[in-house]
């Protein structure tokens, strides 16, 4: 997959040329260059297998430009350099695809919306969202 290798591509152009940087400008730096998931909402394709390898690599890129060793956390990884997890990511771009009246009011835009969501972010707030629209569908 083309994002695997433009992820670690980027990464590592910022590491050669950034690494005397303070781990703020690294995170700026690497949240403007190396997290672009411009159609991350529109995933659906992907399997959980696809969104697992590039979730690890995500993680990797993230130790990697910030200095960390192979072994270290992620999570205290990701808290010490402020940066969001791989499925915070993903829920964020997926939420700003969907409208917000859809989400407040239950109007349907579509099942791709819906399908999207469920594949790709099946938190607890997509699946109420969708069963409160069912419900809502069923009452009236």
């Amino acid at each position: 997959m083309l994002t695997f290798r433009n992820l670690f591509v980027r990464t590592n152009i910022l590491r050669r040329r950034f690494y005397k940087c303070s781990v703020a400008v690294k995170r700026i730096l690497f949240k403007t260059y190396c997290i672009c998931l411009y159609d991350a909402a529109l995933w659906s394709r992907y399997n959980k297998g696809s969104l697992r390898k590039l979730s690890s690599c995500y993680n990797k890129c993230v130790k990697l430009i910030f200095g960390y060793k192979r072994f270290d956390s992620v999570t205290n990884v990701l808290m010490e350099t402020g940066m969001p997890s791989f499925n915070t990511l993903l829920h964020i771009n997926v939420m700003r695809f969907l409208p917000r009246d859809s989400m407040h009011h239950g109007t349907s835009h579509g099942p791709v919306s819906v399908s999207v969501c469920m594949c790709l972010c099946p938190s607890v707030s997509v699946t109420s969202w969708s069963s409160t629209k069912t419900a809502k569908r069923r009452i009236t």
